[in-house]
C-alpha cells in the first residue's frame, strides 16, 4: 500500500519582476499578477518508500485586508505529487537455495517444485519472468526439466526408456 506524506508549505513569493507573469485566467479577476513557483527536490525520489507526496500551499500577500483589516491575505491550494515508478529493483527469490530430492522413476509431468520471487516495482516493472540460465539451457538438465515462466513451476519434462533421473546415471541435478 503506497504511504503518503502531509506536508504544509508557506509560499512567500518575491515581488522578483523575472518571475512575475501576467496572464489571463478564467476565474480570477480581469488582469492578475501570477507568483510562479517551482518545487525542488532535497533529494532523489524513491516510490518503494514514498508513493506520494502531497503539500498545501499558501500564499501570502504583504497588505492588509480590507474586510478584517488583518496584514496579509493567504490563499491556499494543495499539491500532490505521485512518484512514478521505474524499473529500479531485480527480482529476488524467497530462497536463496531450494532443494529437492525425487525418486529416479519420477513419471513425466510431476511437479517438483514451485519456485518464488518478487520485485518491489510495481506494474509491468514487477512482472517476473522465470527462466533457466544459459548454463542450465544448454545442459542436459533442460532436457529433463521445464519450467513455467509465470508461475516458477518446475516439472519433469519427458519419461523416456532411458531415464536421466536414474540413479545409474547421476546422483544430482543442478539447475542453475
Amino acid at each position: 500500500m503506497p504511504k503518503s506524506r502531509h506536508f504544509n508549505c508557506r509560499l512567500f513569493a518575491s515581488r522578483n519582476t523575472q518571475s512575475t507573469k501576467i496572464r489571463k485566467y478564467p476565474n480570477v479577476p480581469a488582469w492578475s499578477i501570477v507568483w510562479q513557483v517551482k518545487l525542488l527536490l532535497k533529494e532523489e525520489l524513491d516510490r518503494e518508500s514514498e508513493a506520494e507526496y502531497r503539500m498545501r500551499l499558501f500564499a501570502v500577500d504583504g497588505g492588509a485586508d480590507a474586510m478584517t483589516g488583518s496584514a496579509m491575505v493567504t490563499a491556499s491550494a494543495m499539491v500532490t505529487v505521485h512518484v512514478i515508478d521505474v524499473n529500479d529493483n531485480r527480482p529476488r527469490f524467497s530462497k536463496p537455495l531450494y532443494e529437492v530430492f525425487l525418486p529416479e522413476n519420477t513419471p513425466a509431468g510431476t511437479v517438483v517444485i514451485t519456485v518464488d520471487a518478487f520485485d518491489d516495482d510495481e506494474g509491468q516493472n514487477g512482472v517476473i519472468d522465470f527462466q533457466f540460465a544459459v548454463s542450465t539451457q544448454e545442459s542436459s538438465s533442460s532436457d529433463v526439466f521445464s519450467i513455467n515462466n509465470s508461475t516458477g513451476q518446475i516439472v519433469v519434462k519427458v519419461a523416456t526408456v532411458f531415464n536421466p533421473l536414474s540413479h545409474e546415471h547421476t546422483d544430482t541435478i543442478l539447475l542453475l
